[in-house]
């Protein structure tokens, strides 16, 4: 969710969507979605195959790239080619999300999604259906 610290050149307290990596403070602190129950909306990456409607309550496993140090937004995508019932993979799909310029099927469109297997709730994520 971002981080608060006082910044090492102008030591002034800063908010930032993010800690820059080889940050020189020792009072950083990071704010975490920790609840199970939370819900994110995450891009699918597109790579191999698109996710559609019939993927609806799927899970998917995430991919990992460098996110934007000027937005502060990551770049964990949904990978696309994961697309099943498999109860390790690490998100489920729970809908599409609703704005006009996410179109169902297109590249890139973006899915709400739930931790599946969050350490508060076991560990062990559940079957897709």
């Amino acid at each position: 969710m971002g981080g608060f610290y006082t910044d090492p050149t102008t030591n002034k307290p800063t908010w930032n969507a993010y800690i820059p990596a080889g940050l020189a403070t020792t009072d950083a602190k990071a704010f975490v979605c920790d609840d199970p129950q939370q819900l994110f909306i995450a891009q699918q990456d597109s790579v191999g195959s698109e996710l559609g409607t019939s993927s609806i309550n799927l899970n998917a496993n995430l991919t990992f790239g460098a996110g934007s140090t000027i937005t502060g937004v990551s770049g964990v995508e949904i990978d696309s080619s994961t697309g099943a019932t498999t109860a390790t993979h690490q998100v489920r799909l729970l809908h599409f999300y609703d704005v006009p310029s996410n179109t169902i099927g297109d590249s890139h469109s973006i899915f709400v999604i739930k931790i599946n297997n969050h350490v508060m709730m076991g560990g062990t994520g559940t079957l897709g259906i």
